[in-house]
Formats: C-alpha cells, structure tokens, sequence
C-alpha cells in the first residue's frame, strides 16, 4: 500500500509537479492567501494527476506568484522571486511530451536558475565590500540571537555581543558617528574567513551549476550545494529555501531515485533547528 502512494513521486513529471506543489505551500508563509493555489494544485496531483501535470496550471500559479511579488514585495524574500522562475520554467518544460526532453530540459532550467541565483549573491556580495571585510557577519552575529551557536564556535562572548549591540545602537541612534566591536582582533579575524570561506562555498555552487555537464566542476553541484544548506539551515532555519534547493538539486540530477534524499534531509536541518530555537 505505502509503495503504491509513494511510487508516482519517483516518476519525474508528476513529483516535479507535487514537490513544487508543495514548496509552494510552505512558500505561502510569506503571504497566508498563497496557500490556497498550493492546496489545490496539491488536491490536483493527488486526485487528477493528469490535470496537475499541464502546463496551463503551472502558468496559472507562476501568475499568482508573480502578482504576490509585485503588490507585496516587501514581505518577500530572495527565495521567492527563485521560487517564481522555477514555476515559469516548469510551466515551459511541462509542454515537452517526450519523457527523456522533459527531464533534459528541466534539468537545464534548475541548474541555470541554480546557478544564476547563487552568481548573482556572489556578485552582490563582493559589490559590497562589508561582506568581504566580515561587517555583515558580525552584525548578525550581534543582531540576531539566531547566530548563537556560530558566534560560541568563533569565540565571541555573550557579553562583547551585548557591548557590541549597546554600541551600535547608540551608533544607529545618533548619539555617535562612529564605533568598534569590542571582540578581539583574533575573533574579528575568524568571522572574516569564515565570511570568505561561505563566500568561496557560494561560488563554487554558481560555477559548478553553470558549468557543463562534462566539466569536472559538474560533480560538485550536489556536495557543494547539500554543504551549503546544512551549514546555512542549521544556523538560520529557512524552510522554505531548503525544500526550494533540495527540489532544485533533484531535478539537475534528473529525478533520479538515488538522490531523493536530498528533500527529506534538507528539510531536517532546518526543522531541527527550529525544533531547538523553540526551547
């Protein structure tokens, strides 16, 4: 019984359909009506499979999405306007009625979109000269009580962190023009690296997915792009962008059974760590 609800999920048109179905659910966290598009497409594929698969739906739910980006685009993060992209090009690949053209080509959409995504915060980041510095990593070392753990692991102490956003606050406020963090220069070393060690990580993810499938770089689309999640998703449980790159991973390695682990332990990492922020 089990093998018979589960097995349409390894078949490629119809778990791309549901996987995106459901990330589109979890996706409808940054905008609550969001979830009754996903609800139903998820009906669909549970019930009409045949309907589900058409690409009229997937344009249909690509134009509710693009609508929520543009009148809430302030409640919208990174992950949405990626998330957008991939249902257009479902949409697209979904018209190949050939099975082996479908998986090519939705592979090639994922991996671009991978690629392009993760180019483009690299881009962003080396633009902004904070990033490469460790700025902005101290900062949310300092603002955001999410990066505890990061900040134990580089020896920054609660009480420096508490100076340090005494500090900034003032800064922010006006009552000074300018500040220095009060952690050693020994620890202010160690988030630079480590600021350019994720910045490096980021990079190879953008070449390897952009590269050829015959470049060497290629076989390191999944353990670049698994590594980052799990460094990144258990520090900063972003559900939605882990179920989006675990979707995105299977569908470059074109749905292939052997790597449909990859959602259920993505999707771990981040519920686990929101399983301990909870406590």
């Amino acid at each position: 019984m089990i093998h018979r609800l589960v097995a349409p999920l390894f078949e490629p048109r119809f778990g791309m359909v549901f996987y995106t179905a459901v990330t589109s659910l979890l996706m409808a966290a940054h905008w609550r009506p969001m979830a009754l598009p996903a609800a139903i497409t998820i009906g669909l594929a549970v019930l009409r499979p045949s309907v589900a698969v058409r690409p009229v739906v997937w344009w249909m739910m690509a134009g509710c999405w693009l609508l929520a980006v543009m009148v809430l685009s302030d409640r919208m993060e990174d992950h949405v306007y990626l998330f957008t992209a991939w249902l257009v090009a479902l949409a697209i690949v979904l018209r190949q009625d050939d099975d082996a053209m479908f998986i090519t080509s939705a592979a090639r959409q994922a991996r671009t979109l991978v690629g392009i995504a993760f180019l483009a915060a690299v881009a962003w980041k080396v633009y902004f000269t904070e990033f490469l510095a460790g700025t902005s990593l101290w900062l949310y070392l300092v603002v955001d009580q999410r990066f505890q753990p990061l900040a134990a692991v580089l020896g920054l102490p609660q009480t420096v962190i508490e100076q340090d956003r005494v500090a900034l606050g003032h800064l922010l406020d006006g009552f000074t023009t300018e500040m220095s963090s009060e952690a050693s220069n020994e620890v202010l070393i160690r988030i630079t690296l480590v600021a350019l060690a994720a910045l490096a990580l980021e990079a190879v993810v953008a070449v390897a997915h952009l590269c050829k499938d015959s470049s060497w770089m290629a076989q390191l689309r999944m353990p670049a792009l698994v590594l980052f999640a799990v460094l990144t998703y258990s520090v900063v449980p972003v559900l939605m962008f882990a179920a989006l790159l675990a979707l995105l991973t299977m569908v470059t390695y074109r749905w292939r059974r052997e790597v449909m682990w990859v959602f259920p332990v993505l999707m771990m990492v981040p519920v686990t760590r929101l399983a301990f922020l909870s406590l």
